[in-house]
């Protein structure tokens, strides 16, 4: 039987009660017949306050020691949902990085997986066992902890459900899907009942608060449909991502960052070193000449450039993004004011053509 793989993001664990109500919903669905993997975020705020306290200790951290530390946030939402499943006596085992079999290489701190091994979860749930995984953890070939990248509970979830054979793979956080605009910003923002991978993609790459791109790219690459669900009662799906769908979108993102570069040679370079490391780069050249633009401020691509001893400066430009019917158009506005108030009047047009 092909299992149910379920991701929570760390809002679904706000409060205690939090982790009751998700372990309800999974034993419920593990009542009817189910066999469950559940991916887990950390609480909220508890990677950043970690990330904190890092920094204070040391203002530029090793990026092993980044990626050996952060990543475990997630194993304490783990392991309290474990809890809150041993309250009811419900059978579980916590899979973290270690007993997991997700092999990567060693960027650490965005590692891209290598091999795949699902024997021990299999086992674990021949057993009959909840299986309960830490989002966004690996290990590297040679044995380190790595860490997915910030947000990449998605890619662990994905991952799990491709090589697990799951029918799909649920999403469940504190909004039912994917919007035209962030509603928490955008009053008017439209749910997008189905979109595409590859529009889900640039979405994400483009700075959107949807799933992490490259998680989006493991469901493409393994034909592993997307449910994106409300993570409280009634738990509804919003959102389905697959092969077909179209997005109307507007995504300004207020933590991009955009390079200049001295000549042509550096500017190549340097894209080749944010590639390496992962980054999410959007390469205008084509549009507005010379920018390169590094979104969702995730990462530090300033100190990866530093280290790479590549010439650059950085403006106070941000990036906006609309996304109709799969055409992409990019503008750079000046400031993150200006940002704003092109992304209102955007998607004041776009709302208007939804109805």
């Amino acid at each position: 039987m092909a299992p149910t793989v379920i991701k929570f993001g760390g809002s679904s664990f706000a409060d205690p009660e939090g982790f009751h109500r998700v372990a309800a919903y999974v034993m419920n669905a593990q009542a009817r017949g189910k066999d469950m993997v559940v991916v887990v975020s950390a609480p909220p705020n508890l990677t950043e306050s970690w990330r904190k306290l890092l920094t204070d200790v040391n203002p530029k951290p090793k990026e092993q020691t980044t990626g050996g530390l952060l990543p475990r946030a997630d194993t304490v939402g783990a392991y309290l949902l474990a809890a809150a499943f041993d309250a009811v006596n419900a059978p579980c085992r916590v899979m973290p990085a270690d007993l997991l079999g997700i092999e990567t290489d060693s960027v650490f701190c965005n590692a891209t997986p290598k091999n795949i091994d699902m024997s021990r979860v299999r086992q674990t749930l021949a057993e009959g066992k909840i299986v309960v995984v830490p989002g966004g953890q690996a290990r590297s070939l040679s044995g380190d902890l790595t860490w997915l990248g910030k947000n990449s509970s998605d890619v662990s979830a994905i991952l799990l459900a491709a090589y697990l054979n799951a029918e799909a793979c649920t999403i469940c956080s504190d909004v039912p899907g994917v919007f035209s605009a962030d509603p928490n910003t955008y009053p008017d923002a439209q749910l997008l009942e189905e979109i595409s991978y590859e529009d889900a993609i640039a979405m994400s790459i483009s700075g959107a608060k949807v799933l992490h791109h490259r998680a989006i790219e493991v469901a493409r690459n393994h034909g592993v449909p997307l449910e994106l669900r409300l993570n409280r009662p009634p738990f509804n799906t919003g959102t389905t991502v697959g092969p077909t769908g179209k997005a109307r979108a507007v995504i300004p993102d207020q933590k991009s960052k955009v390079f200049v570069f001295p000549d042509a040679d550096t500017r190549s370079s340097a894209l080749e070193v944010l590639g390496s490391n992962n980054l999410p780069v959007i390469d205008l050249a084509e549009e507005t000449g010379a920018p390169v633009v590094v979104t969702c401020g995730f990462s530090d691509p300033d100190r990866i450039l530093q280290e790479a001893r590549i010439s650059f400066s950085r403006t106070d430009q941000k990036i906006l993004t609309l996304l109709v019917d799969g055409e992409i158009e990019r503008t750079l506005c000046p400031s993150p004011d200006a940002l704003e108030v092109v992304a209102r009047s955007r998607h004041t047009v776009l709302a208007q053509a939804f109805c």
